[in-house]
């Protein structure tokens, strides 16, 4: 009796570890895309449409349910302040975590056909729709790469269950996937006016290969992923933060609760938000070396 309790406990345990829950989410997430019907819906922000394939229930909920139907037709909050920064036309754009290219269709349509946009999504099967929507929405000045952003340049192993995160070897169900980091794209593309991060939880990792990039004059928009990815990484909120030296960058915060037209708000260095929030840290200096 005391070995079938150990055994059911034993089970138990493994089946509600966070490895196997995500293992669990991604089999049900590989049967409902499996058996979803994919279409294409269409929407209007600021005079511009747009259109988006719709190939899993995720992208249904989050792209049709919320962004299409939003009844004011203006970009999010978060576009709306880097517009008065660095997200300008002309301007070279890092999307780190671009899911299937939706708030990257918006920055090209932003910064025009003589800007670029380089969207680096980790999820094949996210990168593959990507492309599609970039081809649907005739986005020229938008380059998809199939890579997790992280802290080296090589591989990673990517988890592709719900938004998708990068894992340690061997953590069930994770795929093989190429590994970049910005000073890399940085090199490939050019130095970038702005650097987009939702890296679901790989924040830390994904700056800490940006050290040039910080020290020569890029903003940086950064989704920190308190309570909700963050916690798998060895570092915290602070630490992020102190990527960006008080001397270099201004630090502000919005919380998406604030809803879709919110005000981004100067943040205070000593007070950690506790919740989930956007980051964005703007450059300084006035002049910098964009070599």
């Amino acid at each position: 009796m005391a070995l079938l309790q150990k055994i059911k406990s034993f089970l138990l345990d493994t089946l509600l570890s966070t490895r196997w829950r995500s293992w669990l989410r991604l089999q049900k997430e590989n049967f409902l895309r499996a058996v979803f019907e994919s279409y294409e819906v269409s929407f209007v922000k600021e005079g511009s449409e747009f259109q988006l394939h719709i190939e899993d229930p995720l992208a249904e909920s989050w792209y049709v349910d919320h962004v299409a139907s939003e009844e004011e037709e203006v970009y999010p909050a978060d576009l709306k302040f880097l517009e008065q920064h660095s997200l300008q036309k002309g301007a070279l754009v890092f999307n780190a975590g671009s899911h299937q290219c939706v708030p990257a269709l918006f920055m090209a349509e932003i910064i025009g056909g003589k800007g670029q946009v380089v969207a680096v999504e980790a999820n094949p099967f996210n990168a593959d729709v990507a492309r599609s929507n970039k081809v649907l929405n005739g986005a020229e000045n938008l380059h998809v790469v199939h890579a997790a952003v992280s802290n080296r340049d090589g591989t990673a192993h990517f988890l592709p269950a719900g938004n998708g995160f990068v894992v340690e070897e061997g953590f069930p169900g994770a795929v093989e996937v190429p590994s970049v980091t910005i000073d890399r794209l940085r090199q490939s593309y050019g130095h970038p006016d702005l650097v987009y991060i939702d890296v679901e939880g790989h924040e830390y990792e994904a700056l800490q290969g940006a050290r040039e990039t910080m020290r020569n004059a890029a903003d940086f928009f950064v989704e920190v992923h308190i309570d909700c990815g963050l916690e798998r990484s060895e570092r915290g909120v602070q630490d992020i933060m102190s990527l960006f030296d008080d001397q270099s960058f201004e630090l502000y915060a919005y919380n998406p609760e604030w809803g879709w037209t919110g005000n981004f708000v100067a943040l205070d260095r000593q007070q950690i938000p506790g919740e989930r929030f956007f980051l964005a840290a703007i450059h300084t200096k006035e002049t910098s070396e964009k070599t």
